[in-house]
């Protein structure tokens, strides 16, 4: 069985860096939020153009990266990811962002 490693990669040039399944440009999230809104691994291959064997690493990937982080009790800050993930942090609203610079966004309405 091969490793998340070998499937899954964060490229600057792709994606702003996110994870995404090795040469292409499909980010694990979406990978993982596709087969939670219900669509079948056969969807999501045909979809993205991604086979079986990227969509279990994208699964490993999410599993590994959510177990790093332990129980979390919303509100509460939460623990940087470990240096493995790249450099993502954890936001008080329990989603996984890129570390970005601040940028000037509109208030929302």
């Amino acid at each position: 069985m091969s490793s998340w490693k070998d499937r899954i990669a964060s490229d600057p040039a792709l994606g702003h860096g996110a994870p995404c399944v090795r040469s292409t440009r499909v980010p694990v999230s979406t990978v993982v939020g596709s087969l939670g809104g219900g669509m079948s691994f056969v969807e999501v291959e045909a979809e993205y153009g991604i086979t079986e064997a990227d969509i279990r690493a994208a699964l490993s990937y999410a599993a590994e990266l959510l177990s790093a982080f332990g129980a979390r009790v919303p509100g509460h800050a939460g623990p940087e990811v470990p240096d493995r993930f790249g450099v993502a942090t954890v936001s008080d609203d329990l989603l996984c962002e890129r570390a970005q610079p601040e940028v000037d966004r509109p208030d929302p309405l």
